[in-house]
């Protein structure tokens, strides 16, 4: 990466940029690519920012609760909620219940399981994970400790990676400058409670601080907020899988193989040859944000592998699938399983064919009317998947179990959701499909 250049954002989100030294000749040229490369890396991390937002939706005792909890999160939420599953089954019928996932999964909003008065004990959550991957939540919030709702090792751990991420409440904010020094104070991912967020933009009557809030929560400032953050590992990696897909170096002349090899064997700079990019690219321009901002070198070095793996998972990824898919939690179970196949040279077979998963699917959709049946098929299809990827994980990724690993690699690049010019942005992140809502909730 060049170090001619560097990025920072400022605490109201915007991009501190060093203009990179360009020839006379090329200067305009130059320049333009630069200011193109920049916005990419600001769009991918603010993807990334996105990501370590949870709201917890709380409060919540029936049909009409949960359907005004969805319309804040709708305002102020960043694709993630966590919600009390025994709420759930109390409002929802099975039926009605998958239909909920589906609405939530087919614009990318995960669902985590809680407790009502917040995180499970891990004991409690490990014994109850086959049941709420199998109803359709994509993970639980849990932690080691019985006291309500503390921040001492809080995690969230998501079924699809097999991983968790450490999290914390944001609390006790009352306008928007407040919100943005919480959420500094808060390590790891960041946790709001739906109840106090709609209470604070409440009580200030003035619009500009309502507007503010937004901001904070699904705009530029977001990235302020979380300037600390930005060079931790799990952010980066969030930034990979945030860059737009047509961006992602292809590694021509490169087998999946030589590709992992080299990410364990090679430093960030011989990897950043092999992907043969420009200097102005945003995944140099990342590189350098990270060796400007983070002083201790081996830190840096190790910042910049990670970053660079999750790029070489995309590389991987874009081999066995034309376009970008929809559900970026998918996306990354399928990067670490190809990842993980190029290294061991996995040629297990997989546990089931696409076509065999998806008649199975049919199967279950006897007595659907014609007229319902391709919406019915489709959302069943969808929600089947990411079940049976959360079914695989564990087995998967910390097992390295060969058949579990060639079962996501089947399924998910031939029945997942891809779309060409699909990007997620603060319309899409958070929302649900508002009808299907409507009529679900108006029938529990």
């Amino acid at each position: 990466a060049s170090d001619s250049s560097s990025m920072e954002y400022a605490e109201d989100g915007t991009v501190k940029v060093k203009i990179p030294a360009v020839s006379q000749d090329g200067a305009v040229e130059n320049l333009a690519d630069f200011m193109t490369g920049v916005r990419d890396v600001r769009n991918a991390d603010m993807q990334a920012a996105a990501e370590s937002i949870y709201n917890f939706l709380d409060n919540i005792s029936d049909a009409n609760d949960l359907m005004r909890c969805l319309e804040d999160f709708e305002k102020t939420g960043n694709g993630q909620i966590i919600l009390d599953y025994n709420i759930l089954k109390s409002i929802l019928t099975d039926d009605q219940a998958a239909k909920f996932f589906a609405a939530a999964h087919s614009n990318g909003v995960k669902i985590i399981a809680a407790a009502k008065d917040g995180a499970m004990t891990e004991s409690e959550a490990k014994s109850k994970a086959q049941e709420l991957y199998k109803a359709g939540f994509d993970g639980y919030f849990y932690k080691e400790t019985k006291e309500k709702r503390t921040n001492d090792a809080v995690s969230i751990y998501d079924f699809a990676l097999a991983s968790k991420v450490d999290a914390g409440f944001v609390e006790e904010f009352t306008n928007s400058q407040s919100l943005i020094e919480k959420m500094r104070e808060t390590r790891g991912a960041k946790i709001l409670i739906n109840s106090e967020v709609v209470k604070a933009i409440n009580n200030d009557r003035s619009m500009p601080d309502k507007t503010n809030f937004i901001a904070v929560l699904k705009g530029v400032v977001l990235l302020g907020a979380l300037n600390k953050d930005v060079n931790t590992e799990e952010f980066v990696r969030g930034a990979a899988y945030g860059l737009k897909y047509d961006l992602i170096p292809e590694m021509k002349g490169l087998s999946d193989k030589e590709i992992a090899l080299a990410l364990q064997a090679k430093s960030a700079a011989d990897i950043v040859k092999m992907m043969d990019i420009s200097e102005t690219h945003p995944i140099a321009l990342r590189l350098s944000m990270i060796s400007s901002g983070v002083k201790d070198a081996q830190k840096a070095e190790t910042l910049q592998k990670a970053y660079l793996e999750s790029i070489a998972e995309r590389t991987l990824v874009s081999r066995a699938v034309a376009g970008a898919i929809v559900n970026k939690t998918l996306e990354k179970a399928l990067g670490k399983t190809l990842m993980i196949n190029a290294l061991t040279g996995n040629t297990a077979e997989s546990e089931i064919t696409a076509d065999a998963f998806k008649e199975q699917i049919k199967q279950t959709l006897t007595g659907v009317k014609k007229k319902d049946y391709d919406a019915a098929y489709t959302t069943a299809l969808q929600n089947g998947l990411i079940a049976k990827v959360n079914s695989l994980a564990e087995a998967a990724f910390t097992n390295k179990d060969a058949a579990a690993l060639a079962t996501i690699a089947e399924l998910i690049p031939a029945i997942a959701d891809v779309r060409f010019n699909f990007k997620m942005d603060k319309k899409t992140n958070g929302g649900f499909d508002k009808k299907m809502i409507e009529s679900l909730l108006s029938a529990a």
